[in-house]
């Protein structure tokens, strides 16, 4: 695959900036609350021997893994990493949907999560729209193949 060319429609553009911004703010999150990250790692994965400088490595690499779809899309136009874009955002959707039900049945509302997981399954549902579907299915003739 070789880079695209040519503007790139605004669900696409949109949709770059939204996850790019959940990413940081995510990262930054983390590590400015490294003690409860090193917590929560200790409590979710109990099997490995977490410190501050595993959950720093656990904070980027959470990072880098939504990097690399991203530029994969807006960069590559990657029908196949919207694919794996989408799987990615299924957590989110469920959290979305069990942050919704806890707040009818029960009244808690927690609005950072809420908004985050609302920003990312926003940002997956732009890649669905007609003009990145047209983009991202848009094929490049390669000038090597002719010559």
């Amino acid at each position: 695959m070789k880079w695209r060319k040519g503007p790139r429609p605004w669900t696409i553009n949109l949709f770059a900036i939204l996850l790019l911004a959940s990413s940081v703010v995510g990262l930054i999150w983390s590590l400015m609350t490294i003690d409860q990250t090193v917590e929560t790692l200790k409590f979710d994965l109990p099997a490995f021997n977490w410190d501050r400088d595993a959950a720093i490595v656990w904070s980027f690499s959470l990072f880098s893994i939504v990097l690399f779809p991203l530029v994969w899309i807006w960069g590559l136009g990657s029908r196949i990493a919207r694919i794996v874009i989408t799987v990615f955002a299924i957590p989110a959707a469920l959290k979305l949907i069990a942050f919704i039900w806890l707040f009818v049945s029960r009244g808690f509302f927690d609005p950072l999560t809420v908004l985050d997981s609302l920003v990312v399954v926003s940002a997956v549902g732009l890649l669905f729209t007609p003009s990145a579907s047209r983009w991202l299915s848009k094929e490049e003739a390669d000038p090597e193949t002719f010559a």
